[in-house]
């Protein structure tokens, strides 16, 4: 939302899209295996969650920046090399979090006995959902930039929401930090 904000209504739009594709697409896989949706498979949904919405942000937020910094990208050709430059430039860090939370989900599906029934569910559960976030990020979140980040002109204003925002934010911090 914060990004939104910022960034504009288009950023926002592209975010909450990802985020919901990836973790409905998990939910769509997770449903294709016969699992049921209980207590633990939704544990595993809110604990990659984070890692969802870091996802989704880090990478608008890197194309928005790459957007701004280009300057105007009417020109279509243009707009690609710009957003493909972007989304490619993140793409190694994102990589390596990524064998890293897989990496570490591993001892869970080594578990057995009682502990095993439950945290494998969530532990795949969640791996499934960084997975399926990682793809929407590398394919569709780009795409969506390109369509609806045609124009960089309009990228550097600020919503007057946001200015609104500030200015309370200001004026409650000047009047709690003596306190």
């Amino acid at each position: 939302l914060l990004l939104g904000l910022i960034s504009g209504w288009r950023a926002a739009v592209i975010g909450a899209v990802s985020i919901l594709l990836s973790l409905v697409v998990t939910t769509w896989v997770m449903y294709q295996r016969g699992a049921t949706m209980n207590v633990i498979v939704l544990a595993g949904l809110l604990a990659s969650l984070g890692v969802v919405v870091d996802d989704a942000i880090i990478d608008i937020d890197n194309i928005i920046r790459r957007v701004r910094e280009q300057g105007d990208t009417r020109d279509v050709k243009a707009a690609i090399t710009i957003i493909a430059d972007a989304a490619v430039e993140s793409r190694s860090s994102m990589i390596y979090a990524l064998l890293i939370i897989v990496l570490a989900a591993v001892p869970i599906f080594v578990l057995s006995g009682l502990f095993a029934s439950f945290f494998q569910s969530l532990g795949f559960t969640y791996v499934l959902a960084v997975l399926v976030s990682m793809a929407v990020v590398l394919l569709v979140t780009p795409a969506f930039c390109l369509i609806f980040i045609p124009n960089g002109t309009d990228i550097n204003r600020v919503s007057s929401i946001f200015e609104r925002l500030q200015r309370v934010y200001v004026q409650t911090l000047s009047r709690a930090i003596p306190r």
